[in-house]
């Protein structure tokens, strides 16, 4: 039998170094010799602030693991959420002055993205437990390398010099 063979460059994040792979009809032998499957194309449809986005990527899976991974969506910085970053971040901002359902209302009618209350109070929760985490690592890199703080030398001063 004659095997075609296409070399293909794919990245993948599983670990900390990069895996070149070959594709081989539907499967991937990487030169680690771990095997992944093709499993198909995936789409996914990310609100941004100009409208909905829809993009279509390849969808591998390790053999005898459940789960799998999008090579895609690390490298084009994809987000988790269906909601860009800067969708995420006005969601933020509309929820400090406002209640989530505000917000929610005010999103709509400044761009063309629909999400719900429920939706804005998650994301607005998460970017809020990622700031105080920075915080906190910013405030204990400062007092970690805490000396105590130096006594001046004091000389007694007297007039007879």
């Amino acid at each position: 039998m004659v095997y075609s063979y296409f070399l293909l460059v794919c990245f993948c994040y599983s670990s900390q170094v990069s895996e070149f792979l070959f594709y081989q009809y539907h499967s991937l032998l990487a030169i680690t010799f771990q095997v992944v499957i093709y499993k198909g194309n995936v789409t996914k449809t990310i609100a941004t602030l100009m409208g909905d986005v829809t993009i279509q990527r390849a969808y591998y899976s390790k053999i005898n693991e459940k789960g799998g991974y999008v090579p895609l969506d690390r490298s084009l910085s994809i987000p988790k959420e269906n909601c860009s970053y800067a969708v995420q971040e006005a969601m933020s901002l509309f929820a400090i002055e406002d209640s989530f359902a505000e917000s929610a209302k005010k999103l709509s009618k400044l761009f063309p993205v629909k999400v719900s209350e429920s939706t804005i109070r998650r994301i607005v929760q998460k970017y809020g437990k990622d700031i105080t985490q920075t915080e906190t690592d910013e405030v204990d890199g400062v007092f970690s390398h805490k000396q105590p703080v130096p006594q001046p030398d004091i000389k007694s001063v007297t007039g007879d010099q």
